[in-house]
């Protein structure tokens, strides 16, 4: 979903935004289970198991598709072409 609107934003500051978001959703993630998974809370745990599928919105829209060309930018094809083997 990423690459259509790529290019349009710089893309370290696009993926940096991506990150930061899969940041935000993995710390609350550890904080759901350092909490609530000894206990028998069932909605608690049933938000951390959400907010695994959440990561998945600022993975998708933001990192997915703009790490491939901000690789590129980093390391330009000129490269690809040598014989590495």
């Amino acid at each position: 979903m990423a690459v259509w609107i790529v290019g349009h934003f710089l893309c370290n500051r696009y993926l940096r935004f991506g990150v930061l978001g899969c940041m935000v959703t993995f710390i609350i993630e550890a904080a759901l289970v350092a909490t609530f998974v000894p206990s028998d809370n069932t909605a608690a745990l049933h938000a951390a198991v959400t907010m695994l599928l959440i990561f998945q919105i600022p993975y998708g829209l933001f990192v997915d598709g703009t790490q491939f060309s901000f690789w590129a930018e980093v390391w330009p094809s000129h490269y690809a072409r040598r014989d590495w083997l």
